[in-house]
């Protein structure tokens, strides 16, 4: 029930920053990401794409470009690549309308081995072919003069080095009758169309806060290397090592294993090799989130073990397929996912912590007081009443704690990692026994001094207020108990008041403590519940003090 609530109210607080959980799981796994598998437009770039630079071939002008660029195009565009396209040639005073104004004979979709798409159009000055796409793709069809290759391929590298994502564009003949190959056979490098797309803003930061949690952010790109080298430098993605799409369709499982150990930055990516890449993680013993946005995302989506689809871009395969749903294709907002992953994580140890020790004195006084031959210390009505003062406090008061601040500044947890190590749960058997002995040693003192119902009031006394000490103990965790506020925890205060009022009618009015079977102590009893249930939960206390 606990892990349920925690994981739910942990998908609400995850909407309000717009990031939508389709399955729960994934509350509590983001906390262990390891690597974050990042697309770079429009989740680590705002995505708002524009023409910033022409190229043009000798005898070609920025006009014929454009209006190349528009044939190559889709009539009606939806790929932002295209509209900015469409902006630009506006601004030059070219009218898409009227370039797009003939017949589309033959529309050849993006070949991913060349990498580029070509479009077969009827005018009134006959059938040409236009094509748009990748530069190498697009020098390796045609015709296009070896000199003029390099002079575009030495534009290319220095429009990528400045971050720019550039496709080339040719033109050519084309016949009534001809397959794709001799639609292409013609085509011409007529130049070359830049776009940028600038850097979010506070995405460097993001990721430096994911290198402080030791998370690896990788991206991958369908950029040129140049490009993907440029943005990468630009968002603190230092290492040196740019892999490609080539390289991973070139590398057994063995390689690719060590090219994503090495490498965090992949260009000329395909959406089918990101599959491959997350295999290649996970079986690395990697706990991965993977950003996707197409139908072929999909697959790597189902894969990672946190898939996160764009929201605003992403097509309803990959929403469908993913964990998260970011409804604002920003990367800071999967940091902040992480973050909240691990803040559940830890706060349902330390309620998980905290039900173990508030149990343990429980179930050991059913035991150990009827083999004493001593009346029962707990009657029903005290457990049900026990139970109402425990369900509150781990529903409200672990789950409303802000997280640690180092919650970003520790290592992952690791995939194998429980709730409970052997060392945690051994201090958590100690503290129950230490508690338990306290209440069962004022019980049976006291039944030796005073009647039944007095004893059993001084020892409910005694073990109300160890479950309110431990409430803070369990709190502080690996803190020191006296550096640990209440502040950023609104419940906590109000549980604790109620409980203790609880207490105290209970003990102070006779009906109900006729009808819990019990009398209240004196002020010298309270002292000495006070004083028993502090040694009993704050021993741990002094080995922290010790460490400092």
């Amino acid at each position: 029930m606990v892990f349920a609530l925690y994981r739910g109210l942990g998908a609400g607080r995850l909407a309000r920053v717009h990031a939508l959980v389709r399955r729960l799981v994934g509350v509590e796994t983001l906390g262990a990401t390891t690597v974050i598998c990042a697309d770079k437009t429009g989740t680590l770039t705002l995505g708002t794409i524009e023409v910033a630079s022409l190229w043009c071939a000798p005898g070609v002008d920025e006009r014929e470009l454009l209006q190349a660029a528009l044939l190559a195009s889709e009539p009606r565009p939806y790929d932002p690549l295209e509209q900015a396209i469409v902006r630009a040639a506006a601004l030059r005073g070219v009218d898409a309308t009227r370039v797009h104004a003939g017949v589309l004979v033959r529309d050849h979709p993006f070949d991913p081995r060349t990498r580029s798409l070509t479009h077969v159009w009827r005018t009134d000055e006959g059938l040409s072919a236009h094509a748009k796409g990748a530069l190498e793709g697009i020098v390796s069809l045609g015709k296009t003069d070896p000199d003029l290759v390099s002079s575009a391929a030495a534009a290319n590298a220095a429009l990528a080095r400045d971050g720019m994502r550039v496709l080339a564009v040719a033109s050519g003949p084309a016949r009534a009758d001809g397959d794709r190959a001799c639609d292409e056979n013609g085509l011409r490098l007529v130049g070359l169309v830049a776009f940028t797309d600038p850097v979010r803003p506070g995405v460097d930061a993001s990721i430096a806060e994911c290198r402080d949690a030791g998370v690896r952010v990788v991206m991958i790109t369908g950029d040129h290397p140049l490009t993907a080298a440029a943005v990468a430098e630009r968002v603190g993605l230092t290492r040196p090592h740019v892999a490609t799409g080539d390289d991973i369709d070139a590398a057994d499982d063995a390689t690719l294993r060590r090219l994503v150990a090495s490498a965090d930055v992949f260009a000329r990516a395909r959406p089918e090799q990101k599959h491959r890449l997350v295999r290649a993680l996970r079986d690395l013993g990697h706990v991965v989130a993977m950003t996707g946005d197409g139908t072929n995302d999909a697959p790597a989506l189902r894969e990672a073990d946190i898939g996160i689809a764009m929201g605003r871009r992403g097509t309803e395969v990959a929403r469908s397929a993913a964990t998260l749903v970011l409804l604002d294709d920003d990367f800071s907002t999967i940091v902040a996912a992480v973050r909240d992953g691990r803040r559940i994580f830890d706060n349902l140890r330390r309620a998980f912590s905290y039900l173990i020790a508030f149990h343990s004195p429980l179930l050991i006084s059913a035991v150990v007081v009827p083999i004493a031959g001593a009346p029962l210390l707990l009657l029903p009505i005290h457990l049900v009443w026990l139970e109402l003062i425990l369900h509150p406090t781990v529903a409200l008061v672990f789950e409303a704690d802000p997280g640690d601040a180092d919650l970003m500044r520790r290592p992952p947890r690791g995939r194998a990692t429980g709730l409970l190590a052997r060392s945690q749960l051994a201090t958590l058997v100690a503290r129950g026994l230490t508690l338990t002995l306290g209440v069962l040693a004022v019980y049976l003192v006291a039944l030796g001094q005073m009647g039944e119902d007095a004893a059993r009031g001084l020892a409910i006394a005694t073990l109300v207020i160890g479950q309110l000490l431990l409430v803070f103990v369990e709190r502080a965790d690996r803190r020191s108990l006296w550096r640990v506020g209440v502040a950023g925890n609104r419940v906590i205060l109000p549980i604790v008041a109620l409980t203790a009022g609880s207490l105290v009618l209970a003990l102070a009015l006779p009906p109900l403590a006729a009808l819990l079977h019990v009398e209240g102590p004196t002020m010298l009893g309270w002292l000495v519940a006070a004083a028993v249930a502090g040694a009993a939960t704050l021993w741990g206390e002094i080995p922290k003090l010790l460490r400092r």
